[in-house]
């Protein structure tokens, strides 16, 4: 039997279709203008897989004449509560439903409830509300993947989850679930490899030990939405031996919990690519585990109270892209050690008590050069079914992509980075486009290294709010993707070199409160679009937008 591509053609306009099969049509993937064009669909009997994401269909389409239906999606359309809901519990073959990202409310629950072959539900982004839209999913005994993300779903959580024994990808997130996570949720789930129930309003205590039957277990989220939830630990509150146990762990994210102040030695990181772990309360040094973290992409640790220096053992991490240890109270130089890590892409540092001088080295850092999309900023399995996707919106759960030969389990990785003077949250693949340094609060004294103007590909570059001198190097103009520099609040005398209107990306500019002089760059390009707040604070500066004279002795004696 041969693949074949088809057109299905609409009032005389070809739509896509991609058609899978021998003689009969067996896949379809179609956009259509209106729902009266679907009607044609239906005498394809035969039919089993039926794409119709997205489209703008407000209504649900009678299905009634696909009875060899196996997967349906129809995300990313503008469906509301319907009469044709009743037609799903025709489709006794279905196996795959993807209703993500509509307008769909609690009462299609009874329906999708009384298809017992799925394997696959997505209805992230609705608004199901409330708590038993999730006991009506509980009777979905064959279900491998359900995400019920952002639809508004309240109260606890309910205990007949535990029933889904054959559940391999559980996401609750970013809903109002409250109480606490019952501690026999997860026992009888052993074929977990992804669960997430972050953002939420959990509260009480959560045990690891709950998890001792999760061997396989790849992804957990458990991001704290209130602050109120606590992670179980021993005295004196590390994490309890079980974390030690999940040797499959590749993405960990425990934010938010109170965990600290310490992991515990005996913690198995050697599979781990990505680990969260903001505002736990973490207090001595980085962590020893970390030594061992072979195959860490992204460490988090911002905003705890981690002490000391940038310790050694971190260069032994060289798969390490993403370094965040903002908010902490390390001290000491910037080790030149840490310009081992030479594939680093964002380096954040910022609101610590850093001090000395700014390394040269850190111009052998990639920070963005090497943008091939070899995936470190995503979890790809071969051979898998699932497919689950950290911020979904419109992707599907099962990649049901007819140019693959194998599906794929993907989960994308998601930091937050200040640039242009707020914070952006940065996913999945965009990670491999953005790069930046961000060294801001701290003591930083001596001379802005004229050998930073060798990373040509840095986005965002943040050394405000020290007390670094001397001039702002000339070689900035050879940073020609830069679209943030901060500079301000330092001590920085000279001019500002006219060579930087060369930097046809720059956005956000500021070299405020300095002691610059001479006349500002020329309102040309990107500069054009500066205001007097990049410059304000210089009181030896001149030129549009500021002034257009030097201010005289007289003056400058009157404002001190």
């Amino acid at each position: 039997m041969h693949s074949r591509i088809c057109y299905f053609v609409v009032h005389g306009v070809v739509k896509r279709v991609i058609a899978v099969g021998g003689r009969r049509i067996a896949s379809l993937n179609i956009i259509l203008e209106r729902l009266e064009s679907f009607q044609g669909v239906l005498r394809l009997n035969k039919l089993q897989d039926l794409n119709l994401y997205p489209n703008e269909f407000t209504e649900f389409p009678s299905l009634g004449g696909l009875p060899s239906l196996t997967s349906l999606d129809l995300a990313s359309n503008f469906l509301k509560n319907s009469n044709n809901f009743e037609e799903l519990t025709t489709l006794s073959n279905l196996e795959v439903l993807k209703l993500g990202n509509n307008l769909i409310t609690s009462e299609i629950a009874s329906s999708i409830a009384r298809l017992t072959s799925l394997k696959t539900l997505s209805l992230a982004d609705n608004k199901l509300n409330g708590l038993w839209p999730v006991e009506r999913m509980c009777k979905l005994k064959n279900l491998e993947e359900l995400d019920l993300s952002a639809c508004g779903l309240e109260g606890k959580l309910p205990p007949c989850l535990c029933n889904l024994t054959s559940i391999r990808s559980l996401e609750l997130s970013k809903n109002n679930f409250n109480g606490t996570i019952p501690s026999t949720l997860f026992f009888s789930l052993k074929s977990l490899e992804y669960v997430s129930l972050s953002e939420n309003l959990f509260e009480g205590l959560f045990s690891f030990s709950s998890l001792a039957n999760n061997s396989i277990l790849v992804v957990f989220k458990l991001a704290s939405h209130n602050n109120l939830l606590r992670v179980e630990t021993e005295i004196p509150r590390p994490l309890p031996i079980e974390f030690c146990k999940l040797n499959e762990l590749r993405y960990v994210d425990l934010s938010h919990n109170n965990i600290g102040p310490t992991i515990p030695p005996c913690a198995n990181m050697l599979s781990l690519n990505y680990l969260h772990l903001q505002r736990n309360d973490f207090r001595e040094t980085i962590p020893i585990f970390i030594s061992k973290a072979c195959s860490l992409v992204t460490l988090d640790m911002r905003d705890n109270k981690l002490s000391g220096g940038i310790p050694k053992r971190i260069t032994s991490v060289s798969n390490l892209r993403i370094l965040l240890l903002k908010g902490n109270n390390l001290d000491g130089l910037i080790p030149i050690h840490l310009c081992q890590l030479k594939n680093i892409s964002i380096l954040d540092l910022s609101h610590n008590h850093f001090s000395g001088s700014i390394p040269p080295c850190l111009k052998d850092i990639t920070f963005g050069w090497r943008r091939t999309l070899d995936g470190p900023f995503s979890i790809k399995d071969q051979n898998r079914s699932l497919f689950v996707n950290s911020y979904k919106t419109q992707l599907p759960i099962k990649a049901l992509d007819y140019y693959l030969e194998y599906y794929t389990f993907y989960e994308a990785e998601g930091v937050g980075f200040l640039t242009k003077s707020r914070y952006e949250t940065y996913m999945g693949n965009v990670l491999y486009f953005m790069s930046g340094i961000d060294l801001s609060c701290n003591n930083l004294t001596g001379q802005v290294p004229s050998e930073i103007g060798n990373l040509s590909w840095i986005i965002t570059l943040n050394l405000s709010y020290n007390q670094l001198t001397g001039v702002i190097p000339e070689t900035f103009s050879n940073l020609k993707q830069i679209q943030s520099l901060d500079l301000s609040h330092n001590r920085l005398s000279g001019q500002i070199p006219s060579q930087l209107i060369e930097l046809t990306f720059l956005s956000f500019f500021k070299v405020s409160y300095n002691n610059l002089s001479g006349r500002t760059p020329q309102r040309q390009a990107q500069f054009a679009t500066f205001d007097k707040s990049s410059y304000e604070g210089n009181i030896f500066l001149c030129g549009e937008p500021r002034r257009n004279v030097v201010p005289t002795l007289t003056i400058m004696l009157h404002r001190l």
